[in-house]
């Protein structure tokens, strides 16, 4: 079986935003107009949650800042993604989110994999 390519849907949901769902995990929300993006992070687990944000703390992208319109906020029961939880992140750095992809594609093909071989 062939690793999953990323494969994305474009979901308007205004005409200046749209929702792009990059893999089954990660969403960016798109102002066209002005150019800002939204990163949400789908987690299964609160705990999951708090170690992305943690992650992130760590590498200096910090609690999210009006001011710098930049940051994550505090996980949170998903109200955009299918997990149970998500962790929000404006301005989140592109290659985090690639990062991110590439291992919920990679997961996604691991447990297709598993299926097919028990099936």
């Amino acid at each position: 079986m062939q690793p999953s390519k990323p494969r994305y849907t474009v979901q308007p949901l205004d005409p200046q935003i749209l929702l792009i769902k990059l893999s089954p995990r990660i969403s960016v929300i798109r102002n066209v107009a002005t150019g800002k993006d939204v990163t949400y992070f789908g987690c299964d687990t609160l705990e999951q949650a708090q170690r992305l944000a943690a992650w992130m703390a760590d590498r200096g992208y910090s609690k999210y800042s009006p001011a710098k319109d930049r940051g994550a906020n505090k996980p949170r029961k998903s109200q955009r993604m299918p997990q149970a939880y998500e962790l929000k992140c404006h301005r989140c750095p592109e290659a985090w989110i690639v990062q991110a992809m590439a291992r919920d594609l990679a997961r996604d093909h691991a447990e297709k994999a598993l299926a097919q071989a028990a099936a």
